[in-house]
């Protein structure tokens, strides 16, 4: 894996690493199949907080960037895969709903639309 990342001064360090990452991932410079260095790896060879990088991951696991895989580790999304959500529902708010939900529920709306009309 070829992870670089450059920290400059020490203002706006989540920032500055979030946007490296994020351009890393979006731009396929890291591949989905690349695992990304341990938060504690990460912070250390970069000399910030362990804290500051555990965010910039949480931020792009949130973004749908990354997906961490409890013993495997944490690895970018493919393109494809980022612009999904789990099960290929949508993602709403702070829930998924799955596409078996969406169905039943536009038909609610259609009927009470039509009563309204």
């Amino acid at each position: 894996m070829a992870l670089h990342v450059v920290i400059t001064g020490d203002r706006d360090l989540s920032g500055q690493l979030y946007r490296q990452l994020r351009d890393a991932i979006r731009s396929g410079r890291l591949a989905a199949n690349e695992q990304l260095p341990p938060s504690r790896l990460l912070a250390g060879q970069l000399k910030i907080s362990r804290k500051t990088v555990s965010e910039v991951y949480a931020r792009l696991a949130f973004e749908r960037l990354l997906v961490g895989r409890v013993g495997v580790g944490i690895y970018p999304l493919a393109p494809f895969q980022a612009a999904t959500t789990p099960r290929d529902g949508l993602l709403l708010g702070f829930g998924a709903i799955d596409a078996a939900d969406i169905d039943p529920a536009l038909g609610r709306v259609r009927a009470v639309l039509e009563q309204l009309g």
